[in-house]
């Protein structure tokens, strides 16, 4: 479409969008009266912006109409002979006429009854013939037939490595439910074990923050079961009738989710493309198990994807996403982007611990718009461990369905290349150096780690998870030694951390960095305090304290904007708890002290005493 006639098309539907959006952002009146109004106005001006988008998109902006377009015009003025046709220059030189003419007549053939959705072979073959008639006479060979439904669509990626080879691709040429039947099979071992590292799983029902129902298993917010003629049901998770199950229960649970829900909307997702791989279908699966509207948003990008990164992006993609899960959502997808690329398999993550990948920060995994593909950085994902919890493997070998599912499990072969061209060399530097500061981390060597950490930020100052790691290190170096300075130099790190983020929040800001940092400087101003108050200066002590308090509920504040799971949340919660309750006990020993030089001592005793049950209680 030329730039004059979409600007043309588009002016009706702008129009009353840029009439609404100044209503809602200029000052509103004060008197009741006119606040309606202004809404009524609002209101109208969206029902306008609606309608005109609407048929604007219906008639003229369709997509399908681009395509048309695109495609007369590369009609050649000759035919097979050689020979000029005066109907061929006319295409070519009005492609967007003739474009929608094409259009409005497979609008009239689908008002007469074909049924788009369900008889995608007879289009493809009408669309063929009218192309066809368009740009051949009789020369079937003629270069200049087009077939616009495999224009992209069916474009191969050649560069991405199948880890999976044993998987069986699932046609989509036959009905939903035979499909439905041969994936959950071919796909449930992968996806059994991409959902035990990805899903919370808890036996008993929970309610979630920012959720209506309660979540049981591996993420289900709802129970199916079959009636007496096979025929699967389903009903909301609620706070009185949902079940503790047993794991195999709760297993058998998601593969009914997966019967159900998911795998029906995988069908719908990938039916239009054919060039949407096994392991890209289990990547959608894992992405879209919760959402599965979110695998028609995906899949679209898959089906024009023709490189590495574009898969991957597929799946950085968040905008149909609520903006307080985005961050939250991205990190997940980026297993998914990991496995529909062929870096990690299934078999890796048997290995992981579980749930490990929703402590990893946004700003690792994400970068100017695109997911970072990175040899180093999958190292470092790879290396994440989540406190107190077993690995995916250790997991499932604790029960029957789980040992079956680590059994048929199969090993691959193949390995990720990774082009080297294409690897940000300060990026992976400092990752580099990430990844063997952790090393000495966990072995508990933080002066090595604190120095490896700082060179890390040296090569790459965006490094928000060396900024993270850094700050948690002097923090132990202060537990370690008892040193003031160590603490300090980690609140000195949050703060810097932050105003760094600050200053470029459009690329750095990442609540979870945030919140972690905030909780490790608490952590430190709580065992400055400590140390305070054993050399008797009260005063300091409590200011560490407050200060303590402010840190953790800054951390919890930045948790909840990104909807953090609630067991982190209630990490920070008994944090918070913990310095109120040492502000408590300060302020009972300094009531005492003071009682204690005072020389009517019977009675500001009794007083004390008094206070001392108050607390107690």
């Amino acid at each position: 479409m030329s730039k004059k006639f979409e600007k043309v098309v588009n002016a009706p539907h702008m129009y009353f969008g840029n009439a609404r959006k100044k209503l809602v952002r200029g000052n509103w009146p004060k008197s009741t009266g006119k606040r309606v109004g202004r809404g009524g106005k609002i209101a109208f001006h969206s029902l306008m912006q609606f309608i005109t988008w609407t048929l604007k998109y219906a008639l003229l902006d369709n997509h399908l109409t681009r395509k048309l377009e695109e495609l007369l015009a590369k009609i050649k003025k000759t035919d097979g002979k050689g020979k000029k046709k005066l109907w061929r220059a006319f295409i070519k030189k009005n492609p967007n006429f003739m474009g929608h003419i094409v259009y409005y007549m497979m609008l009239v053939a689908t008002a007469a009854g074909i049924d788009l959705s369900r008889d995608e072979s007879f289009i493809k073959e009408t669309v063929k013939e009218w192309i066809a008639e368009l740009t051949d006479d009789d020369d079937s060979d003629d270069d200049n037939t087009i077939d616009i439904m495999s224009i992209d669509v069916n474009s191969k990626i050649k560069d991405i490595n199948n880890t999976v080879p044993h998987l069986r691709a699932i046609s989509t040429n036959q009905s939903q439910s035979e499909f439905v039947k041969q994936a959950v099979e071919e796909y449930w071992d992968e996806i059994a074990v991409a959902l035990t590292e990805l899903e919370t799983y808890r036996a008993s029902p929970k309610l979630h923050s920012g959720e209506k129902r309660y979540t049981n298993g591996l993420g289900c917010t709802w129970q199916y079961w079959y009636n007496d003629n096979g025929v699967l049901y389903k009903e909301k998770n609620l706070k009185n009738n949902t079940k503790t199950l047993s794991a195999d229960k709760n297993y058998e649970q998601a593969r009914r989710h997966l019967i159900y829900e998911s795998l029906p909307a995988l069908y719908n997702a990938i039916k239009p493309y054919d060039n949407i791989t096994p392991q890209m279908q289990i990547a959608l699966l894992m992405a879209g198990y919760q959402r599965p509207a979110d695998m028609k948003h995906i899949a679209e990008k898959l089906a024009s994807a023709t490189t590495v990164q574009q898969v991957a992006d597929a799946f950085a993609d968040v905008e149909n996403v609520p903006s307080k899960w985005r961050d939250g959502t991205r990190v997940r997808r980026y297993t998914c982007a990991l496995y529909a690329i062929g870096a990690i398999s299934a078999e890796q993550m048997l290995d992981w611990t579980r749930d490990s990948f929703s402590m990893v920060n946004v700003n690792t995994v994400y970068k100017n718009g695109h997911f970072v593909i990175s040899q180093q950085n999958i190292e470092f994902l790879l290396g994440r461990s989540r406190p107190n919890t077993n690995t995916v493997r250790e997991f499932l070998n604790d029960f029957d369905t789980g040992r079956k599912i680590v059994a048929d499990i199969k090993t691959s072969g193949d390995t990720f290349k990774f082009d080297e061209k294409e690897q940000d060399s300060n990026y992976e530097k400092s990752m580099a150096v990430v990844n063997k500061a952790d090393k000495k981390f966990k072995k508990g060597k933080y002066k090595d780690a604190e120095e490896l950490y700082v060179e890390a930020l040296a090569l790459n100052p965006d490094n928000m998870e060396a900024y993270s790691s850094l700050a948690l290190t002097y923090k132990m170096l202060g537990d370690k030694n008892k040193s003031v300075e160590y603490y300090q130099k980690c609140i000195d790190t949050v703060v810097k951390c932050n105003e760094y983020m600050n200053s470029n929040k459009s690329m750095l800001l990442d609540r979870r960095v945030k919140a972690m940092t905030y909780y490790n400087a608490g952590l430190a101003r709580q065992e400055m305090g400590r140390i305070a108050q054993e050399s008797g200066d009260v005063s300091a002590a409590k200011e560490q304290y407050q200060l303590a308090q402010k840190n953790f509920n800054t951390a919890k504040k930045n948790a909840e904007m990104i909807d953090l799971e609630s067991d982190i949340i209630d990490v920070y919660d008994r944090a918070m708890n913990d310095a109120k309750k040492m502000m408590d006990a300060l302020k009972k020993l300094s009531f005492k002290a003071s009682a204690a030089k005072v020389k009517n001592k019977s009675a500001i005793l009794d007083a004390a005493r008094a206070k001392d049950g108050e607390y107690r209680a």
